[in-house]
């Protein structure tokens, strides 16, 4: 990575600004330090470094360099904690950026940058200067200074160089920082800073070279053919490679390979080197094409849109396209573009476990060319990856939220996949929006930012409607294969009927007509578990969690009852702990449910349940779609996790179980919610030659977002829902921050949210009232882990006047209170 905050020696000013690498907001400025000459040179905008802050070393980030020193005595820097900067001068000013606009301190914005391992616990070393002269100063140090001489001795002891920990575990308690200040002063012991050895470290393998050739070969090979017959193998093996092979391939050979290798080093007939190697993530499980397939004519005019953007005026494009409608091949289209201009690419998707399809279509497209970052793989594939990219030998990153922050230089096209998706938003410091952050990211790189959905949020929508950005429509999917029908159940009508059933007689009869002929099927529920709660059926009792205000869902597989928000489990009671009853009802419907119920209702059915509980194993999630991929399992039943990314050409028939179960959330996007899943999960149907039929099961057939969804028309539920939203003044029409306060103590949760409710009135009144203030008032979910919960609305025209007032108000509230606010600006959920 190409570093633009790097000065020549003969430019570099001789004083450099740190930020600690502590979130305090105490702390949360840079302070100047003189570098010292040795490491003039190699310090940049992004090194990690050690500097003194009062009595304690501290490792920091150089965000910057000055020509003049304050008024002040300044301190050195200690050392430099690596050699490669950790970031460049447009991924700060991308740092800074979100600082202000999340409300979080800069050292908070960095570590979202910075890899996770790169930048561990400080490393103090000690060595003799003299080691030669140790006995010597022994002696002369034994009686008048014990201590002094006992370390001498330890650092003796231990050879070159020691560590500060062990040197204090060799003293016995006995507390060496008295001696070593005396011993450095007099220049008998040295010492240096590095990191501490992150436990994700280059990946090693060897690589196996023939030392022999020829007749020489083939004459040792006859030879251990009899005596040794897998070292013959071996030798035998590596000739046909070439002669040079890594030992991870030998280790594919069938036998042992570390001992017969080692006896042909030791007969001189291999070498061996060590090397580093990289791990390969091992999540993209179901392959793809690598040619590109022939563009319709929507296509075209979307890649057509977003390339005159790459060679143009650089505006964002949203591309909004029904479901199947070819989005994907128009994103990799786009990027062989801009790869062919020398540039890079970034591919941000909501779930990188939920996309294999697309991650193996890409694979294939681009080869090793591609990077994929995100949580799921192990600390070591994510350092390889980034490594890749940092180093240049990756062009493409892909990724969920944290990918935005992959380590390139010149990137020109930043692609968002379902950006309408809340898994975009962080809900730790800093609170950012990946939408944004990749908006601002663009702007600084001068990049393209493409926005996909088949469903955009309303404020996607609004900017191409109203703002910067263009917008492309692909209206019609791939061949021309027509839209699902899309049939409402209306289930009161069912419940008139006595069916107790998690399936309407309409869902069963399709369903059993999609077994009888072969094909797949798709029932969502957006709800785990079996039972969402138990009740005693003699005194009315529900069993909730303690430290949240939530019933305690039954899982059937486990027998257990757990809260799906703090993760406490239990027993399952055989008596009411309320009044002893034995008479325990299991009540509403979860995942686990409908698939005990589809497989003693449907005797054809080869039923694969795919949720969080089922897909807790690493891979676990690709195993099942590759599962109902090859047929061995004929319905798919999940949460949303089957809603979104999967293309099966058999999957003629998708049910919803239960549209409503984020209808009625206190929260004003609930409607948008409901609308963007069932839509996305409808497009799971009539992908292939056969037509599809989506059945949704419904207590609310007559709300505008399940019409609009039922008939997939975006437009109709678009236009009541901005009606709604402007009457409101909610986005995208005005913006919001969300501040909530916690306690243990409800007292202390409501007393310390009306003095911020009274702090940003006041800040609001002082600014002319353009910000309007709602609350203070108990969160909906009022209790959640153990903490009472109480948060303030601030909303206003613009993120700008709302900075200004949320900023104010904090400031004039004690410290022990900002300690305890979060805040959520442009929250997404409102929970």
């Amino acid at each position: 990575m190409q570093q633009s905050g790097t000065a020549s020696p003969k430019e570099q000013p001789p004083y450099a600004l740190v930020l600690i690498d502590e979130p305090a907001r105490s702390i949360d400025r840079p302070f100047t330090y003189a570098i010292p000459p040795a490491v003039r040179q190699a310090l940049a905008v992004g090194s990690y470094v050690l500097a003194p802050l009062g009595r304690r070393r501290l490792p920091g980030y150089v965000v910057g360099f000055a020509s003049e020193a304050p008024p002040v005595t300044l301190k050195h820097i200690a050392a430099l904690l690596g050699e490669a900067p950790l970031f460049d001068a447009r991924m700060l000013a991308l740092c800074r950026w979100m600082a202000e606009q999340y409300h979080a301190t800069l050292a908070e914005a960095i570590r979202c940058v910075v890899l996770r391992g790169l930048t561990h616990r400080v490393r103090r070393r000690l060595r003799l200067t003299a080691p030669e002269e140790a006995e010597e100063r022994i002696a002369q140090l034994e009686k008048r200074a014990p201590l002094q001489a006992r370390l001498i001795a330890v650092l003796r002891d231990r050879g070159d160089v020691a560590e500060y920990r062990a040197i204090r575990l060799a003293l016995r308690g006995k507390s060496p920082s008295g001696p070593l200040r005396a011993l450095l002063e007099k220049g008998i012991v040295a010492e240096s800073y590095d990191l501490e050895a992150p436990r994700t470290r280059k990946k090693r393998d060897a690589i196996v070279q023939l030392a022999v050739e020829g007749e020489d070969l083939e004459e040792h090979i006859d030879t251990l053919r009899a005596q040794a017959p897998r070292q013959a193998a071996l030798l035998r093996h590596i000739a046909r490679h070439g002669g040079r092979v890594r030992r991870a391939v030998l280790r594919d050979t069938g036998g042992s390979v570390a001992s017969p290798l080692k006896a042909l080093e030791r007969k001189g007939l291999v070498t061996l080197e060590q090397v580093s190697v990289l791990r390969a993530p091992g999540e993209e499980g179901l392959g793809g094409a690598p040619v590109a397939p022939p563009l319709t004519p929507g296509q075209r005019d979307a890649v057509r849109t977003i390339l005159d953007s790459i060679n143009g005026d650089r505006r964002a494009v949203l591309v909004q396209g029904v479901t199947a409608s070819g989005k994907t091949e128009v994103y990799l289209c786009a990027i062989a573009h801009v790869l062919e201009r020398g540039e890079q690419a970034i591919l941000l998707v909501p779930e990188i476990a939920l996309t294999p399809q697309m991650l193996g279509r890409l694979r294939a497209r681009f080869g090793e060319h591609l990077a994929v970052l995100h949580s799921g793989l192990s600390a070591g594939e994510r350092y390889d990856e980034w490594r890749r990219i940092y180093n240049g030998a990756a062009s493409i990153a892909v990724g969920a939220r944290s990918a935005i922050f992959a380590p390139f230089n010149r990137v020109g096209i930043i692609v968002i996949d379902e950006e309408h998706e809340t898994a975009y938003k962080q809900d730790q410091p800093p609170r950012y929006h990946a939408r944004e952050v990749a908006a601002k990211r663009a702007e600084i790189d001068d990049a393209v930012l493409v926005l996909g959905s088949a469903t955009p949020s309303l404020e996607a929508y609004h900017s191409a409607m109203h703002g910067p950005t263009r917008r492309v429509v692909l209206a019609e999917r791939i061949d021309r294969r027509p839209l699902p029908t899309v049939r409402l159940v209306d289930m009161r009508e069912e419940t008139r009927r006595d069916n107790t059933s998690a399936f309407s007689q309409a869902l069963a009869d399709a369903m059993r007509a999609r077994l009888q002929r072969d094909e797949q099927i798709i029932l969502f529920l957006n709800r785990r578990g079996f039972a969402t709660f138990v009740l005693c059926r003699e005194c009315g009792f529900a069993l909730r969690c303690p430290d949240c205000v939530v019933s305690l869902t039954f899982h059937f597989r486990t027998k257990r009852l757990l809260c799906h928000h703090c993760g406490r489990s239990e027993p399952t009671p055989d008596v009411c702990p309320n009044c002893d009853g034995t008479k325990m009802g299991y009540l509403g419907l979860g995942t686990e449910k409908v698939e005990e119920e589809v497989r003693s209702i449907f005797p054809l059915a080869r039923p694969l349940r795919m949720d969080r509980d089922a897909t807790r194993r690493k891979g676990a999630y690709t195993e099942i779609l590759q599962k109902f991929a090859a047929k061995q399992g004929n319905i798919l039943i999940g949460t949303q996790m089957v809603a979104k990314g999967l293309d099966f050409p058999d999957v003629t028939l998708v049910g919803v179980i239960n549209a409503d179960t984020a209808l009625h959330r206190p929260d004003f996007r609930a409607a948008e919610r409901t609308f963007q899943l069932l839509t996305q999960v409808a497009g799971r149907a009539g992908r292939g030659e056969q037509p599809g039929e989506v059945l949704v099961q419904t207590y609310n057939p007559t709300h505008y977002a399940i019409i609009a969804a039922a008939g997939q028309d975006y437009e109709r539920f678009a236009a009541q829902e901005c009606e709604y939203r402007r009457e409101l003044a909610y986005p995208p029409f005005g913006r919001l921050t969300s501040l909530l306060t916690a306690d243990t103590d409800e007292a202390a949760a409501s007393d310390r949210a009306d003095r911020l409710a009274a702090a940003l009135q006041e800040a609001a009144t002082r600014d002319g009232d353009a910000v309007e203030i709602l609350g203070p008032a108990p969160a909906p979910l009022w209790k959640l882990r153990g903490t009472y919960r109480h948060f303030v609305l601030a909303k206003a025209e613009t993120a700008e006047m709302l900075r200004g007032v949320v900023s104010k108000a904090l400031a004039a509230l004690p410290a022990k209170d900002r300690r305890c606010i979060a805040v959520d600006a442009d929250p997404v959920d409102m929970m």
